[in-house]
């Protein structure tokens, strides 16, 4: 898990970007929370999968603020394979990160998206 995929740019229409987005995700959809991270999965009738990405409020500056949402992305681009096997259809998905005082490695994150998403799919087949 040391070695991670290199960061993938995001297509516009891959991204949550509007206010009202990460709102209604946030509050209609499903919360899974992780360690370093909280998950919220709203799933829609149609459209691509959409990742939003915010952090924490206490977070202090900009520099760690930009550090925690990528180190995200890199979590969710090294899982995003795993996230389509689920065969959730289209969804939308916000990544929130934890504030934390000294910097939680890309590893950390992925390991904890990846148990998320572990969660989401026994959430899923106990569903179906």
């Amino acid at each position: 898990m040391a070695d991670l995929p290199p960061l993938a740019h995001l297509r516009r229409y891959n991204r949550l970007k509007a206010s009202y987005s990460f709102s209604k995700t946030m509050q209609k959809g499903q919360m899974f929370p992780g360690r370093y991270l909280t998950c919220y999965i709203l799933p829609k009738k149609y459209g691509p999968l959409r990742l939003g990405v915010a952090c924490a409020k206490r977070t202090p500056n900009a520099v760690w603020r930009n550090y925690y949402k990528r180190r995200l992305r890199q979590a969710y681009q090294s899982n995003l394979e795993f996230l389509r096997s689920l065969n959730l259809g289209s969804l939308d998905c916000v990544l929130l990160a934890k504030h934390f005082p000294n910097k939680v490695s890309a590893a950390d994150y992925c390991r904890d998206f990846s148990n998320i998403l572990h969660n989401l799919s026994l959430h899923v087949r106990i569903k179906r």
